[in-house]
């Protein structure tokens, strides 16, 4: 089962149209290749998963029968804009539920993104930045926008705007340094 899981991520990365950023999620998580990386990480697979359906459904489909996709890890991204270097560590209980992830973002288990109070302009899911960092348990909701270089405290609760550069921690989260 081992094999037929390791040649089938590699048969769908060859398929795929996104091998760069494919490739960006394998070096940012720490691994040498799609199959170390399906094999090793469940968290990555539902990346996986998820890069190939916003490409084609049939390998997505492909992907969830050969490679099992984590039940607990929630990926919905509306706008589909995902930037390169994702990373979900653990996935557990994860729900990721936004408009937009920038590149190079980090997420640790238990993490929520999700639905909450609408902004101005009546959208009511967050926009997260690049290179952000969303340590354990923390929840991020309604329509706000995380800047780029943030990090968010284990089991910080955020419901405004995050300036760049900012560590926010507490509930409700507030910045608590500016790097």
């Amino acid at each position: 089962m081992k094999l037929i899981k390791k040649k089938t991520a590699s048969v769908l990365y060859h398929l795929s149209k996104s091998k760069d950023v494919i490739n960006e999620d394998i070096r940012y998580a720490g691994f040498s290749s799609v199959e170390d990386a399906v094999m090793e990480s469940k968290p990555f697979a539902n990346i996986f998963r998820y890069r190939l359906r916003k490409e084609s459904r049939f390998l997505a489909k492909l992907c969830t029968i050969f490679i099992k996709p984590m039940n607990d890890l929630e990926l919905n991204i509306t706008s589909g804009k995902v930037g390169k270097g994702f990373r979900i560590w653990h996935g557990y209980g994860t729900v990721v539920f936004c408009e937009a992830i920038g590149e190079y973002c980090s997420l640790n288990q238990g993490v929520t993104l999700g639905r909450g109070r609408p902004n101005a302009e009546g959208r009511d899911i967050p926009v997260i930045g690049d290179h952000v960092t969303i340590y354990t348990n923390a929840v991020v909701i309604g329509g706000i926008n995380i800047g780029n270089n943030v990090e968010i405290g284990a089991g910080a609760v955020v419901i405004h705007d995050v300036p760049d550069n900012s560590v926010v921690a507490g509930v409700p989260a507030k910045v608590i340094r500016v790097k």
